[in-house]
């Protein structure tokens, strides 16, 4: 019989990995606590948006903190599927990029349970790296 994991252990395996990971933001802040605030005033795809913003000129993400988080969540996302969870079907999401793109053509049904479960994620991850 097959040992499945809840929401919970889920998350909270993934922000344990994920502890330490992050890094300061530009301004060398912990940026943690404010990416979910950034989520609920922006919505998801608007701060998945921020977090990819690339600086080419010097070859690195503006917002390297925020981009890291968002990489977290996409690694959150497919741990759900590996555990009979999945809120994206059966897409494999390879990196925030990627996370945009699919929510831009998923269902609405699916975009709210993908922002749920991204917001439940980040409310562990928040509690864990501070």
């Amino acid at each position: 019989m097959e040992n499945k994991k809840t929401l919970d252990q889920i998350r909270v395996a993934v922000a344990l990995d994920a502890k330490g990971k992050i890094g300061g933001g530009a301004d060398g802040g912990d940026k943690i606590k404010g990416f979910p605030t950034m989520i609920q005033n922006n919505g998801l795809l608007g701060a998945l948006a921020y977090s990819v913003e690339y600086d080419h000129k010097k070859n690195k993400y503006k917002n390297n903190a925020e981009y890291n988080m968002s990489k977290f969540a996409v690694e959150y996302l497919n741990k759900l599927k590996l555990n009979s969870y999945s809120v994206t079907g059966e897409h494999d999401i390879e990196n925030p990029e990627a996370l945009i793109k699919f929510l831009t053509e998923c269902q609405p049904e699916q975009f709210r349970r993908i922002n749920a479960e991204v917001l439940a994620f980040l409310n562990y991850f928040r509690r864990f790296a501070s």
